[in-house]
């Protein structure tokens, strides 16, 4: 620590920052993570951190940093650090309560968004909606909507009402466990979901800040039910009298285990729909 306060310039905190975050992440990652913890801390956009290189950062200043960047050395992620994340430009309170929000995601808000105009009565369920990232982005962008989520987490739950009046959005949270036999799903025009869906098997392959601190029942499945969560929602919502429309966030290794599982249940009007990384991440289903 004394070698951090002894040279106190932006320019030379944000080196020291990089080199020792490169210890984890790339180089590009390392400074964008940076450049965020200038901003939280200092109040500094990126463009101020440049321009202003060679001024001083005060003593507080310096251990806030340093700090941060101990619990960033431990694989903490950033985000659980600040206690908040940005999705389709609102601010989310996050812990370890809930998932981060991932870009992925927004695509498949965006989707929907496409699919069926303002001027449209629609009434939508988010299953397993973590922070809430999902149905108060929607009910933000469509005001004139019914939307609501359910989640078995009551810490989860909790986050996401605290997202919902931070964010001025009039969402519906339920506790329930789609998995539980006795819950119907109401009667809906739209269902979207981003449920578990990574096996067990894989926990080797997940980077530790995600492995040691994200909430592993919004995560994992069992290795020989991969597609637990898809079959359970889409069996449910083929009882519905008017048919919904889904949408799910996948694991792009599932493509073709999916396919299967849709025309095993008759289920012919489905598609995948491919990221900005040209991955098969969302798939559309109309019953």
């Amino acid at each position: 620590m004394n070698q951090i306060i002894s040279d106190n310039s932006i320019q030379a905190m944000m080196s020291y920052l990089e080199n020792k975050l490169q210890s984890i992440y790339d180089a590009r990652e390392s400074r964008n993570i940076a450049f965020r913890l200038f901003e939280h801390y200092l109040s500094l956009p990126k463009a101020e951190v440049i321009l202003r290189k060679s001024e001083r950062i005060s003593e507080s200043q310096m251990l806030q940093l340093h700090f941060a960047l101990k619990r960033l050395l431990q694989h903490e992620p950033l985000q659980y650090i600040l206690g908040y994340e940005y999705f389709r430009s609102l601010k989310f309170k996050v812990d370890s309560n809930v998932l981060i929000p991932r870009p992925e995601t927004e695509e498949l808000v965006q989707c929907i968004l496409n699919e069926f105009p303002n001027n449209v009565p629609i009434k939508l369920l988010d299953i397993g909606t973590g922070s809430g990232c999902i149905p108060i982005s929607i009910k933000k962008e469509r005001p004139t909507w019914k939307v609501s989520a359910i989640d078995v987490s009551e810490g989860a739950l909790a986050i996401a009402e605290f997202n919902s009046a931070e964010n001025h959005c009039e969402v519906t949270f339920i506790k329930q466990d789609i998995l539980n036999n006795d819950y119907q799903l109401p009667e809906l025009d739209v269902i979207v979901s981003n449920p578990p869906y990574i096996p067990f098997a894989d926990k080797e392959k997940m980077r530790k800040n995600v492995m040691d601190y994200e909430p592993h029942i919004a995560l994992f499945v069992d290795d020989s039910e991969p597609l637990l969560f898809y079959k359970k929602i889409i069996s449910k919502a083929q009882k519905l009298v008017f048919k919904p429309t889904i949408y799910f966030e996948i694991h792009e290794d599932l493509k073709s285990q999916l396919s299967e599982l849709l025309d095993a249940s008759g289920i012919d009007n489905y598609s995948f729909i491919k990221d900005l990384q040209e991955k098969n991440r969302i798939l559309r289903i109309k019953l």
